[in-house]
């Protein structure tokens, strides 16, 4: 997947970075970062690798697979600007910002298993 630089991404982390991380990644999975380009270092999408950063403040955060971020939907990028505002103008503690997704429910799932 290719990426945009300084867009809103959700972290969902694929194989190489839930078994190989980088050495200060805090990212939890849902967590919404921003895709930075770092001086004097390569471009977004170079080799499928890309740098991400704290939303907010644009803290740079670690360099991640582009194939663990996925865009976010609508309604999901209107809650977290709506969220990051209200943080912003109550002078509150930057924290990560995590989307929980839905998932289906176990009695479903074991339903369509059968």
């Amino acid at each position: 997947m290719r990426v945009k630089t300084n867009s809103l991404y959700k972290y969902s982390p694929n194989l190489l970075d839930a078994f190989h991380p980088c050495s200060n990644n805090s990212l939890t999975d849902g967590q919404v970062v921003r895709v930075v380009n770092l001086p004097s270092a390569p471009k977004a999408n170079t080799m499928g690798q890309c740098y991400v950063a704290e939303p907010v403040t644009r803290k740079f955060i670690c360099m991640v697979s582009t194939s663990s971020l996925s865009p976010m939907t609508p309604e999901e990028r209107g809650c977290y600007e709506r969220l990051a505002k209200r943080r912003i103008k109550q002078h509150a503690p930057v924290v990560a910002i995590v989307v929980e997704t839905p998932r289906p429910n176990e009695a479903y799932a074991s339903a369509v298993r059968q």
